[in-house]
């Protein structure tokens, strides 16, 4: 918990737009949790963190990851070994494979505080900054993924415009190696498609 002063308040811009809103203190949450689960020869890895400035915003990550346990048991110990260790990177790059991940981005509050500041430095308005936003995402999503943007960008400029959830999902067909991920770097398109990613806001 982080108490917001009077002197706090009055020298960060941050702080004094929470003061104006009644917020007197800042609770900030860190979870960070990991499991395993074992079928067969099969392994499946958890891996989730929590980061939330309570009342303001929340953020989660996800992500499930899936490898055969004899190529955890031959791989994972040569990591250790500096002889071994880039032959082992490479080895996990095709072993391991992405089963599911998750973003989620829960605004309440914060981003309106984030764009007002913003807003006041560059002497605009907050909906003009907010418009700024929106445009620079829009050609930024538009090179990236031109097949896609269409898609991608409505749920996102949502977030921009009235805060609430945002959740990005990766559901693959099937378990993608992270091999891939050089293949998805030179293709971003390629990657929306193979690893089932859709983008969704609640607000």
């Amino acid at each position: 918990m982080m108490p917001l002063d009077g002197s706090a308040a009055g020298s960060d811009p941050m702080f004094q737009k929470l003061a104006e809103r009644g917020i007197t203190d800042v609770g900030m949450d860190l979870k960070i949790a990991s499991g395993v689960r074992l079928a067969g020869d099969s392994m499946t890895m958890f891996y989730g963190i929590e980061a939330a400035m309570r009342d303001l915003t929340e953020i989660r990550f996800n992500v499930a990851l899936s490898m055969a346990q004899v190529s955890y048991s031959q791989l994972v110990p040569m990591l250790s070994s500096p002889e071994d260790n880039g032959a082992a990177l490479l080895g996990l790059s095709g072993a391991v494979s992405l089963d599911a991940a998750e973003i989620v981005i829960d605004d309440r509050g914060l981003l309106d505080i984030l764009f007002e500041i913003a807003a006041e430095e560059e002497g605009v308005s907050d909906g003009d900054m907010r418009t700024m936003a929106r445009m620079v995402l829009a050609s930024a999503l538009q090179g990236t993924f031109p097949e896609n943007a269409a898609n991608l960008l409505p749920p996102i400029e949502a977030l921009i415009s009235q805060g609430g959830e945002l959740q990005v999902l990766a559901q693959p067909g099937m378990p993608v190696p992270l091999s891939s991920s050089l293949g998805f770097m030179m293709l971003p398109d390629m990657a929306i498609q193979q690893l089932g990613i859709t983008v969704t806001h609640m607000p």
